[in-house]
């Protein structure tokens, strides 16, 4: 039996050096994978279930380490991005309407607060 050596030396937003009986190698995760000198890993979204693929010397691993660091960076953005108000439902007083997530119907005031209106007064 092998004893292995592993830490994690956290750098702030995902990013981080490992260290190991090989030696120190920079890498980067995500919630939808991480990726490093050596490969890179992608989750799934299934408990247990990620996809790993580890870098060759002769496969061009600059190449693909760009790639898969401009993947998990762009998933990273749109899962930030991402808007969960449904498209324009009209107008109440001068403020867009919004249908919330059990069907009513809202706007946002001045102090970012969703303000509840008649279901009626929606287009949508």
């Amino acid at each position: 039996m092998a004893f292995r050596y592993y830490k994690r030396i956290k750098l702030g937003k995902g990013f981080g050096l490992n260290v190991s009986k090989s030696g120190i190698r920079p890498s980067y995760r995500s919630k939808r994978g991480s990726i490093s000198s050596r490969g890179f890993t992608l989750r799934t979204g299934i408990p247990g279930l990620n996809y790993r693929k580890n870098f060759s010397k002769s496969s061009g691993c600059v190449l693909a380490l760009v790639i898969m660091i401009s993947l998990i960076l762009s998933f990273s953005f749109l899962a930030c991005t991402s808007n969960d108000e449904e498209p324009d439902c009209g107008t109440y007083n001068g403020h867009e309407l919004f249908i919330g997530p059990q069907g009513g119907c809202y706007y946002i005031n001045s102090n970012d607060n969703q303000v509840y209106v008649d279901r009626s007064n929606c287009n949508c």
